[in-house]
């Protein structure tokens, strides 16, 4: 028997956004008429931001559309629609920052505007409108690191592109919405704007390299197909508008498809324009009704959030990156004799996901038992990378070691207001 929760919540904005605070992973973030909720799965406002473009732009087709979480805890939207902007909300330091592309645009619909993210680089849908140049669609990737170096496929000069920019990819295609699968890849829903065929064409997002292509023409209800997701295990879920989940495997030799429906029923549609994946492998779906709901993927309702009664965007805030700890950073075992050894020496490791210079060590606790360190911490190269990490002493009784104990973990906050987590393998002796 399906569980069903119907849960109203109160978009009061004075309430929620007192300060600004980093995102909770197992959340989700839900873009509806200009303004994005952090929301619990199980429907509790956690924060709400209102939407901001850098014009003054004051048609109610400028809005904010598809979001996405960056790998550096912010959020990137697709904010518009003739003259869009992908913007960015930094959630700690409560500001946007814009940036856009010529030519880029999506049709003044209230669907349309996909957006996916990829390490540094935020991927987007360019759609042919009014008033663009021939062959002036495809896919827009935005480069946020100012530090990074491309040598484009596509176009290649002799000089590689240094530090931010933009770039249209796959010019002439029509995309529809595009989603990175946990292995990196990229892809990419896209109807043919000469044939109405549908495609998923599939991108490395760092070199560019592809496409690889899974044909959809076969399916009755393609032209319905509105969103994607990639889960884990390799299944692509299209929600459409139609209220239909299309699970299609991408692990079998041919392309196997199943179809389910809203509750079960054909005749009860849910006119989906969003989907996403739950750590739990459950699926929040927007709809055009403004309403998000969680369904397991035989689209099972358990449970639907009421945000508004416009088109609902959906984004899950995925989990930190995890950074690692090294137990006895001098020496090459991470073995610790619980019985004898009063006190231990771990570091923190400066590494892609964390800088430990960032680190307040009044917010550090370790183990089981919350541990903080005994004396200050020192910052030292611990690991030859000429990178500073975090050198700490604990006291072995604090920490809350057990027998058969394999990792250890430590949870912390920068002075920026991050969390952040790091985990280290750990050989315990004397247990005998």
């Amino acid at each position: 028997m399906k569980k069903v929760i119907l849960i109203a919540l109160a978009l009061c904005l004075c309430a929620h956004n007192a300060a600004a605070a980093d995102l909770t992973a197992g959340n989700i973030l839900i873009s509806t008429e200009d303004v994005i909720y952090e929301v619990t799965p199980t429907g509790d406002i956690v924060q709400t931001i209102p939407g901001i473009r850098p014009d003054d732009t004051s048609s109610p087709s400028e809005i904010l559309r598809d979001i996405a979480v960056g790998e550096d805890r912010v959020i990137h939207a697709y904010n518009g629609t003739l003259a869009p902007y992908m913007s960015t909300y930094d959630p700690i330091t409560d500001s946007w920052s814009h940036t856009n592309h010529p030519g880029h645009s999506t049709a003044d619909v209230a669907l349309g505007g996909g957006l996916a993210v990829s390490g540094t680089r935020v991927f987007t849908t360019d759609q042919l409108t009014s008033g663009d140049a021939a062959f002036e669609s495809g896919i827009v990737v935005f480069e946020t690191d100012p530090n990074a170096t491309f040598l484009p496929p596509i176009a290649p000069s002799s000089e590689p592109i240094v530090g931010q920019f933009s770039i249209r990819l796959a010019e002439g295609t029509e995309p529809i919405d595009l989603a990175v699968r946990h292995d990196g890849l990229l892809y990419v829903l896209i109807r043919d704007q000469f044939t109405s065929r549908m495609i998923i064409d599939i991108y490395d997002p760092q070199t560019l390299a592809g496409p690889s292509t899974i044909e959809l023409s076969n399916y009755v209800f393609a032209q319905e197909f509105r969103a994607i997701a990639v889960g884990p295990a390799g299944i692509i879920y299209v929600a459409t508008s139609n209220g239909e989940l299309v699970q299609i495997d991408i692990n079998s030799g041919s392309t196997n498809w199943n179809i389910y429906y809203c509750n079960g029923d054909f005749f009860d549609p849910c006119s989906f324009n969003d989907v996403d994946l739950l750590p739990d492998g459950q699926l929040a779906l927007g709809t055009e009704s403004g309403d998000v709901i969680i369904a397991d993927d035989y689209l099972w309702e358990v449970a639907r959030l009421s945000v508004s009664n416009s088109n609902a965007f959906v984004a899950v805030i995925p989990p930190s990156e995890t950074s690692a700890l090294d137990v006895w950073p001098e020496r090459a075992a991470n073995t610790l004799n619980i019985s004898r050894v009063r006190n231990v020496i771990i570091a923190l490791l400066t590494d892609n996901t964390v800088d430990a210079s960032a680190v307040d060590p009044t917010t550090i606790r370790l183990g089981a038992n919350d541990a903080q360190p005994t004396g200050r911490p020192r910052l030292r190269d611990t690991n030859g990378d000429q990178a500073l990490d975090l050198r700490m002493r604990f006291s072995v009784a604090d920490i809350g070691l057990q027998c058969g104990d394999t990792e250890i973990s430590l949870s912390a906050t920068t002075y920026e207001g991050r969390d952040i987590d790091a985990v280290g393998e750990i050989v315990i002796r004397g247990c005998d």
